[in-house]
C-alpha cells in the first residue's frame, strides 16, 4: 500500500507543478472544447476581465463577460484549428478592458488534445506595451536614418571585413561616389589610395577597439576634379548583446567625415587678409591704434607715431588719458564708455597733446573689437583736422563779420529810408494836398490826377515803412525785442492773411544784447516768411519766453512740413542768411541751439539762446 501511495504522489506532483505554472502565467489562458466552450481558465484571465469562475467555466466563448468575444474572424480561426490542428498566433483585437481603457490584445491558439475530445488552448496577451515598443523602435530607426541622411557631414559604417554597411548622402557629396558603388564592398577596393596614404590604419584601429581622430587629411576625387581636406572620427561598433556597456564584441566601425576644405581656404584667406590688413595698417596716412578696454595702447601704426610724436616703444602700454587734452577727458571718457558700449562704435572730434606739447585736433572713429560675442579691445582711426579746424574757425569768424556787416547795412538803409526818403514823400504829400485845394476845376482832369498822385504817395509811404521794418524794424532799437516781435508778427498777419496766435507777455520789456535781439528777430522773419511762402498753413503761432536764463523763440505752423534736404542743409557760407542754414549759423555764433521738428502735420522751429546774468528780459 505504501508503494502505491508513493507512486500516486509522484504522479500528482508534476501535475501540481503544471497547474501552478498555468495559474501564475502573466497571459490569460482559456481551454476550449470543440464547441468553443470554456473548460478551464487561469487566474490571470479572471483578474484581467473581472470574471468569476461561475461566469466563465462551461460557457460558450461568445457568452463570456467583459470581452465582446463574438468575433466572426476569431471563431473562424478557432474552427480551423479544430479541423486541421494548425493554430494561429498574434491575432490582434482592440478591446476596452475594465479599469485599463482601450488595449491591444494578441490572441494565439493551438490544439492541446487531439481526437476524440479536441481541446484548444487560447492564449490572450496584452500586446499594448509590445506594440508601443515596436512603434518606438520603428520611429527611432526612421529618425536615425533621417538624421544620417540629412546631416551635412559624411557618415559611414563598416563590418569586420572593412566592407561598407552605411554610406550616407554626405559621403557622396564629399567623395562623389554613391552608395550603390560602396555598400557591401571593401573600402580598400573602392578607394585604393587609403592604403597608399596610410588611412587604412584608422579602419584597423577602430576594429581593434580604439577611437581615433584624424585631422587635415587630404583627398582628391579625380572623377569630379575636386580636391580638399577632411577630418574624421573613427570609433568601434560593439554588439549590443554583449552584456555590460562597452563590453560587447566588436562587430565593425563607424566614421564621421567632416569636409574642412572651405575652412582651410578661409584660414588661408584670413592669413592673406591679415597680411594685407597689416600692410594697410602700417602704411595708412590716418592714425590707427588698438587699445584694451582700460585704454592702454597695445598697437599703433606709423602715422600714429608721426602725429603724436611718440615712437612705438614709447606708446605701447601708454594709456590714452596720457595724450588726450585734459579739458576733454570727461567727454572722451563718456564716449569710450557708455556710448561705445551701447552702439559698438562712435565718431567724435577730440584734441590730443603731442609729445612736443603741440595741441592736435583729431576726427576719430572708434569701434569695439568683439570675440566670441564679448568686447575684448577698442580700435580707433583718427585724422588730423588741425588745419581744417583753423579754416573752419576762420570761416566762422568771417561769416560772423559778414552777418554783422549785413545787419549794420540794413540798419543804415532803414534809417536813411525813414529819415530821408520818407520825409521827402511826406512833404510831397503836403504839396499835393495844397495843389488839390487850389485847383481851378475841382471836377476836372487836374483834380483826378492830383487825387491819384496823393494815393500813390500814400502807397509809396506804406511800402517804404514795410521795407524799413523788414530791413531793420525801428521797434527793435527803440522799444526792444518783445515790442519788435509783436509789431512784426501783427504786420505779418495783416499782410498775409494767416491767422496768428501770438504769445509774447507784456512783462517782457527789458533789453537784451543787440546780437541776441537781432538773431531772434531774423529767425522770426525767416520762420514766418517760410510759413507764408512754402507751408500752405492757414494758421501760425509765435511764442517768446525767458526760461532758465535762456531766451526762446518758437514759430510753428500746421502746414505740409519741410523737405528732408532742407533740414539736412549745413550752415555753409554758400547758404549764409538763407533758410535753415542761415538760422543755424546765427544761433551757433551765439552759443545757442536750433531745434526743428517737421512732419506731415506741420513744422516747429525753436531757437534757444543763452542770456548772461547781466541781461534779462
Amino acid at each position: 500500500m505504501a508503494s502505491r501511495a508513493q507512486a500516486t504522489e509522484r504522479v500528482k506532483e508534476p501535475a501540481e507543478y503544471t497547474r501552478a505554472i498555468v495559474e501564475t502565467a502573466p497571459e490569460s489562458l482559456l481551454v476550449l472544447d470543440r464547441d468553443l466552450r470554456v473548460k478551464a481558465a487561469n487566474l490571470s484571465f479572471y483578474k484581467t476581465f473581472l470574471a468569476s469562475p461561475q461566469e466563465t467555466e462551461d460557457r460558450l466563448l461568445h457568452d463570456l463577460p467583459n470581452g465582446e468575444w463574438n468575433i466572426p474572424e476569431l471563431r473562424s480561426l478557432l474552427e480551423g484549428t479544430l479541423e486541421n490542428g494548425a493554430g494561429f498566433e498574434d491575432f490582434e483585437v482592440t478591446r476596452e478592458l475594465p479599469g485599463a481603457g482601450p488595449r491591444t490584445l494578441l490572441l494565439s491558439a493551438r490544439l492541446i488534445r487531439p481526437e476524440p475530445d479536441k481541446l484548444i488552448l487560447l492564449t490572450i496577451e496584452d500586446g499594448t506595451e509590445r506594440q508601443r515598443a515596436q512603434e518606438l523602435l520603428r520611429r527611432e530607426k526612421e529618425f536615425t536614418e533621417r538624421l544620417i541622411n540629412s546631416t551635412v557631414d559624411g557618415i559611414l559604417a563598416f563590418d569586420r571585413q572593412c566592407r561598407y554597411t552605411v554610406w550616407n548622402p554626405g559621403m557622396e557629396r564629399v567623395f562623389g561616389v554613391g552608395k550603390e558603388k560602396t555598400i557591401g564592398r571593401c573600402a580598400f577596393e573602392v578607394f585604393p589610395f587609403l592604403k597608399e596614404t596610410g588611412e587604412d590604419k584608422f579602419f584597423l584601429d577602430a576594429l581593434a577597439g580604439k577611437s581615433v581622430v584624424a585631422k587635415d587629411i587630404p583627398y582628391r576625387v579625380l572623377e569630379m576634379g575636386r580636391e580638399g581636406f577632411y577630418e574624421a572620427y573613427y570609433s568601434p561598433v560593439r554588439d549590443a548583446c554583449g552584456g555590460a556597456e562597452g563590453a560587447g564584441a566588436i562587430i565593425g566601425g563607424l566614421a564621421i567625415i567632416h569636409d574642412i576644405t572651405e575652412r582651410k581656404r578661409a584660414e588661408q584667406a584670413l592669413q592673406e587678409s591679415e597680411e594685407r590688413y597689416r600692410e594697410l595698417f602700417e602704411n595708412a596716412s590716418d592714425l590707427i591704434y588698438i587699445a584694451d578696454l582700460q585704454g592702454n595702447i597695445i598697437d599703433l601704426n606709423k602715422a600714429a607715431e608721426r602725429i603724436t610724436g611718440y615712437c612705438r616703444a614709447e606708446a605701447l602700454g601708454m594709456n590714452l588719458a596720457h595724450i588726450i587734452a585734459p579739458d576733454q577727458m570727461g567727454r572722451t571718457a563718456e564716449m569710450l564708455g557708455h556710448k561705445l558700449a551701447t552702439s559698438g562704435q562712435t565718431t567724435d572730434e577730440v584734441d590730443i597733446v603731442a609729445k612736443d606739447g603741440r595741441r592736435v585736433a583729431l576726427e576719430t572713429s572708434t569701434r569695439l573689437i568683439v570675440s566670441d560675442g564679448r568686447p575684448v579691445a577698442v580700435q580707433g582711426m583718427a585724422r588730423d583736422i588741425t588745419e581744417r579746424r583753423r579754416s573752419e574757425n576762420s570761416l566762422r569768424e568771417l561769416s560772423a563779420r559778414l552777418m554783422h556787416a549785413q545787419d549794420q547795412e540794413r540798419r543804415r538803409i532803414a534809417r536813411e529810408l525813414h529819415d530821408s526818403t520818407a520825409q521827402t514823400l511826406s512833404a510831397l504829400a503836403v504839396n499835393l494836398a495844397l495843389l488839390k485845394q487850389h485847383a481851378d476845376e475841382p471836377g476836372g482832369r487836374a483834380f483826378d490826377l492830383l487825387a491819384e498822385s496823393e494815393a500813390l504817395v500814400d502807397e509809396a509811404s506804406r511800402e517804404i515803412r514795410t521795407v524799413a521794418q523788414l530791413l531793420h524794424p525801428p521797434q527793435l532799437e527803440e522799444a526792444g525785442l518783445a515790442a519788435a516781435v509783436r509789431g512784426y508778427s501783427t504786420s505779418f498777419a495783416e499782410r498775409s492773411g494767416v491767422d496768428l496766435d501770438l504769445d509774447v507777455p507784456l512783462a517782457l520789456t527789458a533789453r537784451l544784447p543787440q546780437d541776441v535781439e537781432t538773431a531772434i528777430f531774423r529767425i522770426l522773419q525767416e520762420g514766418l516768411t517760410n510759413i507764408h511762402r512754402h507751408s500752405g498753413s492757414p494758421t501760425a503761432g509765435v511764442r517768446l519766453a525767458l526760461e532758465d536764463s535762456e531766451v526762446t523763440l518758437e514759430v510753428r505752423d500746421q502746414g505740409r512740413g519741410m523737405p528732408l534736404e532742407i533740414l539736412d542743409t549745413s550752415g555753409s557760407i554758400a547758404g549764409l542768411g538763407v533758410g535753415v542754414a542761415g538760422m543755424r549759423e546765427r544761433v551757433r555764433q551765439l552759443g545757442g541751439r536750433l531745434e526743428i521738428a517737421s512732419g506731415s502735420t506741420g513744422t516747429t522751429v525753436k531757437a534757444i539762446l543763452p542770456v548772461s546774468d547781466g541781461h534779462a528780459l
